[in-house]
């Protein structure tokens, strides 16, 4: 038996999506319409899939883990909680930007926005989930098993 949600939040990039998408597909039309079209077509076709991939960010807290997805087509990943020794709410530096990065200190996922919960893990290295909902989501990552904030 499956154990049971205690926070799920999919939260959505604005316009990232259809301005992406926008883009990719003029690149593929400039690149079929014109003589070099190969050299076009491949990169506008990465290109096309990423705008899907990571338009949205979905949280989802159980008990002992973290799951997150970019969208349903954008990577995956499961964060076991019982190797989180602390997390903060905190706000990133505009200049860490979107998707999956590193910053110093360690990686984030973020979709849009400055806030994120970042988890300390043990016994070193950092790992940042953006979110618009900062206080909710650690709200609920102590409630799966998480130390208190230091």
């Amino acid at each position: 038996m499956p154990s049971p949600v205690l926070y799920a939040h999919r939260q959505r990039a604005p316009l990232f999506g259809f301005l992406g998408a926008v883009g990719c597909l003029w690149i593929l039309i400039v690149g079929l319409w014109v003589e070099w079209h190969w050299l076009m077509v491949v990169p506008g076709l990465i290109l096309l899939y990423l705008p899907f991939a990571f338009a949205s960010l979905h949280v989802e807290v159980r008990p002992g883990e973290v799951r997150l997805r970019f969208s349903r087509i954008g990577p995956r990943r499961c964060i076991d909680l019982g190797r989180v020794r602390a997390l903060h709410a905190v706000r990133n530096h505009w200049l860490y930007g979107w998707g999956i990065r590193g910053y110093p200190g360690g990686w984030m996922w973020n979709v849009w926005g400055l806030d994120a919960v970042e988890l300390a893990y043990e016994p070193r290295g950092h790992f940042r989930i953006g979110t618009d909902q900062p206080l909710e989501l650690a709200r609920a990552l102590r409630e799966a098993g998480v130390g208190k904030s230091e």
